[in-house]
């Protein structure tokens, strides 16, 4: 990830193919890009992000389950003042089977390309 003198925090746990992402910061003007598909930003970008009770669960052979909560999908483009209040609570996100997807997101900003 590319920073240009600005603060970005994110917190990333990953529990039997859970992801939990949540940030809080301000990101100011420029434009940040992260992997391939990366995401920029031109303009002011707030995120303020709670969970609480987040469960997710895979079981299957090539199963997946993930859960989002305050975040910016990778291959997004944002241009202005963005502000994201995501809070998450009791949420419970299963797959089970063989190639199966599941997929929580609240409060997040562009596509998911394993929530499709």
């Amino acid at each position: 990830m590319i920073k240009t003198g600005m603060k970005l925090v994110v917190a990333t746990a990953a529990v039997l193919g859970m992801t939990l992402v949540a940030m809080a910061e301000t990101i100011s003007g420029g434009s940040i890009s992260g992997s391939a598909g990366g995401v920029q930003i031109q303009g002011n970008t707030t995120i303020n992000a709670s969970a609480e009770n987040v469960n997710t669960m895979s079981s299957g052979s090539n199963s997946t389950a993930t859960a989002k909560i305050g975040g910016i999908s990778g291959g997004t483009q944002i241009q202005g003042n963005t502000t994201i209040t995501a809070s998450g609570k009791n949420v419970n996100t299963t797959s089970t089977g063989s190639t199966s997807k599941a997929c929580s997101e609240v409060g997040n900003v562009g596509d998911t390309a394993g929530c499709k």
